[in-house]
């Protein structure tokens, strides 16, 4: 059970949070739920073993000091820790626990690599849900993450970079062209985005990190949208 101090005694509430489970690859997310006296908790699922880490993304009530709560002992006691932009989803690295991601509202992408005490900018304009970690043995680099980004013209873009080097110089495009916004789809040996020119939509394909190939469907089997 969360320690209902976070509400009454600090005066913040939770409005989400994460957990990483080694049983699992992919983070868990939780939606807030309403606990009355203008506190929300985030409810879900706590590690059950392998792992002790949480950490749950709260603010001050005036909504101007964000901060998340990190705990290391699977929700029993947190620590507070401030910091100087408003995250709306954490991602935890697949494997390595310590690792975060975090996305904000305004496009703005971020990373940690010592569960969420120092925040480095790693891109701004990237989509929302359209961010993923490198897949063990798959990616090369563990450190890696794939991202679809608008460019400075107004286009989205597939790229990738390291999260110990990410700035515009550094950053890959793993695809030639522009891509559909919101097409990007990481999911295992293979990566999947969409291109669509007039009214004419391909959709193309990358295997085990591969050349992109376009994908053929049988007659009249065509996604729609």
């Amino acid at each position: 059970m969360l320690p209902p101090k976070l509400c009454k005694t600090e005066q913040h509430f939770v409005i989400g949070f994460v957990t990483w489970q080694g049983s699992r690859t992919t983070p868990l997310l939780a939606d807030p739920i309403n606990m009355g006296s203008g506190c929300q908790l985030g409810m879900g699922w706590l590690p059950v073993s392998g792992c002790a880490e949480v950490v749950m993304v709260g603010s001050s009530i005036n909504e101007r000091d964000q901060m998340l709560f990190i705990s290391t002992d699977e929700g029993s006691s947190f620590q507070r820790q401030a910091v100087d932009f408003t995250p709306e989803t954490v991602i935890f690295h697949p494997k390595e626990e310590d690792k975060l991601l975090a996305y904000c509202k305004d496009g703005r992408l971020f990373a940690s690599t010592d569960l969420g005490r120092k925040w480095t900018l790693l891109q701004e304009r990237v989509t929302k849900d359209r961010i993923f970690w490198s897949v063990s043995g798959v990616d090369l680099d563990p450190d890696l993450v794939h991202m679809e980004m608008q460019d400075s013209s107004g286009g989205y873009l597939y790229v990738t970079c390291l999260i110990q080097n990410c700035s515009d110089k550094m950053v890959t495009a793993q695809f030639l062209g522009k891509i559909d916004h919101n097409s990007l789809l990481v999911q295992d040996d293979y990566i999947f985005v969409k291109v669509t020119t007039g009214n004419r939509t391909k959709h193309y394909v990358s295997y085990r990190r591969n050349e992109f190939v376009q994908m053929r469907f049988p007659k009249y089997a065509l996604p729609k949208g």
